[in-house]
Parts: structure tokens; sequence; C-alpha cells
């Protein structure tokens, strides 16, 4: 899964980065 969002939209990053840490 490649996440760029991190340069687009860091905060969106920070919240998907939570949810995945939920779904190993």
């Amino acid at each position: 899964m490649v996440i760029r969002v991190d340069l687009q939209c860091y905060r969106c990053y920070k919240k998907i980065k939570k949810v995945m840490c939920k779904f190993p």
C-alpha cells in the first residue's frame, strides 16, 4: 500500500497511520 498523502496532507496521513496500527 503506497501512501503519498503525507506530502499533500500530513494530518490525514497521521490519521491513516493510527488506523493502520489497529490493523496489522
